[in-house]
């Protein structure tokens, strides 16, 4: 479901987490999940979402890009999740309660990425590749 605009930087893990859509893009159906691959074994981060894509560095040390427009920007799970040391996390989104009252409309397309802990030898954060879903 949905596209990659954006890819990541390679991590810990010695791969680039990648972000990925499963199940569907019909808000009626209520089947939409996010699942991202590749992350440095137990480390924790969360998902985040924007009605726009972007394209900018991190800062503070940060090996991320944010694939995310800033207007917008969502936290859009309330807890920090972990990959039990799977470096794997999947994600099912309530899309008819982001966060801060937003929705998933149908006809909208809506940016994804999931923004972790990096087990480099500085110890920093960085992003998972984006995935942008137009839904229905």
């Amino acid at each position: 479901v949905g596209s990659s605009p954006c890819t990541s930087n390679v991590n810990a893990s010695g791969a680039d987490a990648r972000l990925v859509a499963l199940g569907s893009s019909a808000v009626a159906e209520d089947r939409f999940v996010l699942a991202v691959d590749d992350v440095p074994r137990g480390q924790f981060g969360f998902f985040l979402a924007s009605p726009t894509g972007g394209l900018q560095a991190l800062g503070g040390g940060s090996d991320g890009v944010l694939c995310l427009g800033t207007s917008g920007l969502l936290r859009i799970d309330d807890d920090v999740r972990s990959d039990r040391g799977l470096g794997a996390i999947a994600y099912r989104p309530d899309l008819g309660d982001l966060e801060d009252g937003n929705a998933v409309l149908p006809g909208a397309t809506w940016h994804f990425q999931y923004w972790f802990r990096d087990l480099t030898p500085t110890g920093t954060s960085n992003t998972s590749s984006s995935v942008a879903v137009t839904f229905r």
